[in-house]
């Protein structure tokens, strides 16, 4: 094969990658334009696509749950001295529960990635759901008042518990296990 047939066919493999790469970035963006909201997000009035949170690597990602799942979302900042703990906690909650479809996130209030991420890197989290809400639409969702507060969603997408204060692990439980349990609405 001649040099020129060989720039021809990088040429070429180089035009397809282009093409494919973005193909792939305008169907990510259609299928974010064009996601059902979830029932929590419904409730909580959080289905516009304005509304954004990233994961700490700054990828998308969405405030609900999937169908016939318990979700458990703790707000949380640097700047709250009850958070290591809670944060801690969580993932641990996380680990108990995973095997009854409950999801647990943690939405830290409208700091930079880069000061949360800094933060977590002294805390074990495991495999927990850490969102990143710079504009603090979540917090302003739920008419926040205190920090953290923890709101608790029926498998329905219903608020069951809306809790403004720290939580031990134990009270934590405690109203995972109830929500779990009960089908009652309940709001603290």
């Amino acid at each position: 094969m001649t040099r020129s047939g060989i720039l021809t066919l990088i040429l070429l493999g180089l035009i397809l990658l282009a093409v494919g790469w973005f193909a792939q970035n305008a169907l990510t963006k259609h299928k974010e334009a064009n996601r059902t909201p979830s029932a929590a997000e419904l409730s909580l009035g959080l289905a516009s696509t304005s509304t954004k949170y990233t994961d700490l690597s700054g990828n998308a990602v969405s405030i609900g749950q999937s169908d016939d799942e318990l979700l458990v979302i703790h707000s949380w900042a640097t700047w709250v001295p009850t958070s290591p703990q809670s944060l801690k906690n969580l993932a641990a909650l996380q680990e108990t529960y995973r095997a009854q479809d409950v999801e647990i996130m943690a939405i830290n209030r409208s700091e930079p990635r880069s000061t949360a991420t800094e933060f977590l890197k002294r805390i074990e989290t495991g495999d927990l759901k850490i969102v990143n809400d710079q504009d603090d639409s979540f917090y302003k969702a739920i008419d926040g008042k205190t920090m953290p507060e923890t709101i608790i969603f029926s498998r329905e997408g219903d608020i069951v518990f809306h809790v403004k204060k720290p939580l031990t692990m134990t009270e934590l439980d405690s109203y995972i296990d109830r929500a779990l349990k009960q089908n009652v609405e309940i709001k603290n």
